[in-house]
C-alpha cells in the first residue's frame, strides 16, 4: 500500500513539473523579449528550420566567441532534457513495469 501511494505521489509530482516545464518553454520560446527575439521594428523572429541556428552558431563561431557557441549548443541539449526524462515516466500505464518495448514496424 505504501509503495503504491508513493508511486502516485511521484507521478503527481512529475505531472506538476511537466506542466511547469512546458509553461516555461512556451514563455521562453514565444514571449521572452529579453532573449533578443525582437529586432528594431519590434516584430518577432522565429526559426522553424531544424538545426539552422545551431549551424549558424558553428559557422560564425569565430565572430560570436566560444562562450556563445557553447551556451547555445549545450543550452539546446539542457533545455529539452527534462522532456526526455518526464515523458517516459508520465507515459507508463498502470501496472506497466517499463519492460514493454516500443514497436516501430509491425
Amino acid at each position: 500500500m505504501f509503495i503504491n501511494n508513493h508511486k502516485k505521489q511521484i507521478r503527481l509530482l512529475c505531472r506538476i513539473l511537466f506542466v511547469l516545464y512546458i509553461a516555461g518553454l512556451v514563455y521562453f520560446l514565444f514571449f521572452a523579449e529579453m532573449l533578443d527575439r525582437t529586432g528594431i521594428e519590434r516584430s518577432y523572429h522565429y526559426n522553424l528550420i531544424p538545426f539552422r541556428e545551431i549551424r549558424r552558431f558553428i559557422v560564425y563561431a569565430d565572430l560570436l566567441g566560444p562562450v556563445a557557441v557553447i551556451s547555445n549548443l549545450f543550452g539546446n541539449i539542457a533545455i529539452f532534457m527534462p522532456f526526455g526524462f518526464l515523458v517516459p515516466i508520465l507515459g507508463r500505464k498502470k501496472g506497466n513495469s517499463g519492460s514493454q518495448h516500443w514497436r516501430v514496424l509491425n
